[in-house]
C-alpha cells in the first residue's frame, strides 16, 4: 500500500499465506507483487522487488532467529537439513511440516536429555534417595 501498487491488500493476503511455507514462500508471493508493479512501471516494479527483498532479509535474519532462539533454539543448520530431505522425501507438502515436525522431535529429546543431566548431578552429589531430583 505504501508504494501504492495495485490489489495490495490481495497481494498482502498471497503473501501473508505463502510464508507459511518455508524458504521458497517468500519468494514465490513477490513475483505476482513485482508483476503487479510493471503495471505502473519498471521503476515501481524495481521498488517492489527491493521492498520485498528488505522485509525478507529483515525477517529471516532478525526476527525469525531471535523468535526460533527464544521459543525452540532450533540449530539453523538442523533446520535446513530437515527442510531438505522432508522435502526430497515428501515433496511440497514435506517442507512445509519439516520445521515443525524437527521441532515436536527435538523438544522431546531435549528434555530427555535435561532429565537424564539431572539424575547424573544427583548420583554424583550423593543423593542416591530421589535421583530424579537435580
Amino acid at each position: 500500500m505504501l508504494l501504492d501498487v495495485k490489489a495490495a491488500f490481495a497481494l498482502g493476503f498471497i503473501a501473508g499465506l505463502l510464508e507459511f511455507i518455508p524458504t521458497v514462500g517468500p519468494v514465490l508471493s513477490a513475483v505476482p507483487a513485482v508483476l503487479m508493479g510493471f503495471v505502473d512501471s519498471p521503476e515501481k516494479a524495481l521498488a517492489v522487488a527491493v521492498a520485498y527483498w528488505g522485509i525478507q532479509f529483515l525477517e529471516n535474519n532478525l526476527l525469525i532467529p531471535f523468535l526460533m532462539r527464544g521459543e525452540m533454539d532450533l540449530p539453523p543448520a538442523i533446520t535446513l537439513i530437515a527442510q531438505t530431505l522432508m522435502t526430497l522425501v515428501f515433496g511440497f507438502l514435506g517442507l512445509m511440516v519439516a520445521v515443525p515436525l524437527t521441532a515436536a522431535v527435538l523438544v522431546p529429546l531435549r528434555m530427555m536429555a535435561e532429565r537424564e543431566n539431572a539424575r547424573e548431578k544427583a548420583l554424583r552429589a550423593g543423593d542416591t534417595a530421589h535421583p530424579e531430583r537435580p
